[in-house]
C-alpha cells in the first residue's frame, strides 16, 4: 500500500505534466515481526538472496524505527557539512582534526549504507550499479592511501566536499521522501570526479598532507606560481 501510493502520488505529477504514466512493481521487502524495543525478527531480500536479522538490527528495520533513523542520519549529514564549514571559517583545522574528520565520515559512510540497505533494499536492487559504485571508489581511494601513507587520507578538496553534500542530499530526500535516480547518479558522478582527482593527488603528494583543496591549487604552488614549492606536510599545504 505504501509502495502504490508513492507511485500514485508521482503518476499524478507525471499526469499534470503530460508525462507517461508509470506501471506499478511491487518491491518485496521480506517479512518483518517485532515484540518490543530490540527483540524482533527480519527476513530481507537482497541482491538475489534472503538475509535473516534478529535482535536490534531487525528492529532497526522495523517500519516504526525508520522515521527515527531518517531523522538522525540527516541531522549527522546536516552537522558533518556544518562542522566543517565552521572549522574552516574560524581557522580552527589541525592535522589531526583533519584524520579525525576522516574517521568520523567513514563512520558516517557505513552507517548510511547499511541503512540505505536496510530500508530501501529494492532500491539498491534497481539501482545496483550506481549504488555500488560509491563504496567501490571510497575502498578504492582509501586502500591506495593506506599503502602510500600508511592511514587514510585527508584531502578535503572542494570537489570531494561538493560531493560529500551531493551525496548527502541524495540520501535525505531518499530517506525523508523518494527515490530520485537523476539525484543518485549526479551524485555518483561527483564522488568518481573526486575519487579520481584524489588518485592524481596520491600520485602527486610524496607525504600525507591534509585539507588540500584540490589538483589545480597543488600544481600552481609545485609550478612556483606563489614563489614557494609546495611540499606536503602534515599540515597541508601552504595558505
Amino acid at each position: 500500500a505504501i509502495q502504490q501510493g508513492r507511485l500514485l502520488g508521482s503518476n499524478l505529477q507525471r499526469l499534470v505534466a503530460g508525462q507517461p504514466l508509470q506501471a506499478f512493481r511491487y518491491a518485496d521487502k521480506g517479512a518483518m515481526a517485532t515484540i518490543g524495543r530490540n527483540h524482533a525478527v527480519a527476513d530481507i531480500k537482497l541482491f538475489g538472496r534472503e538475509w535473516h536479522l534478529t535482535g536490534f538490527l531487525a528492529w532497526l528495520a522495523w517500519d516504526k524505527a525508520y522515521q527515527s533513523f531518517a531523522v538522525v542520519l540527516v541531522v549527522c549529514l546536516l552537522g558533518d557539512v556544518v562542522d566543517g564549514a565552521l572549522a574552516r571559517l574560524l581557522h580552527a583545522t589541525s592535522a589531526v582534526g583533519a584524520q579525525l574528520d576522516s574517521i568520523a565520515d567513514s563512520l558516517l559512510f557505513f552507517i548510511t549504507i547499511a541503512g540505505t540497505l536496510v530500508f530501501h533494499p529494492g532500491d539498491v536492487r534497481a539501482h545496483a550499479v550506481a549504488f555500488a559504485l560509491v563504496p567501490a571508489a571510497w575502498l578504492a581511494e582509501n586502500c591506495a592511501a593506506l599503502i602510500r601513507y600508511g592511514r587514510l587520507s585527508s584531502f578535503h578538496t572542494y570537489l570531494s566536499r561538493a560531493a560529500g553534500v551531493a551525496m548527502g542530499l541524495f540520501v535525505a530526500v531518499l530517506f525523508l521522501h523518494r527515490m530520485d535516480a537523476r539525484l543518485l547518479h549526479a551524485a555518483v558522478a561527483l564522488v568518481l570526479l573526486a575519487t579520481t582527482e584524489e588518485f592524481v593527488l596520491l600520485w602527486m603528494l610524496p607525504e600525507w598532507t591534509a585539507d588540500v583543496r584540490g589538483l589545480y591549487w597543488v600544481r600552481r604552488v609545485s609550478r612556483g606560481d606563489r614563489g614557494r614549492k609546495f611540499h606536503g606536510t602534515a599540515a597541508g599545504p601552504p595558505p
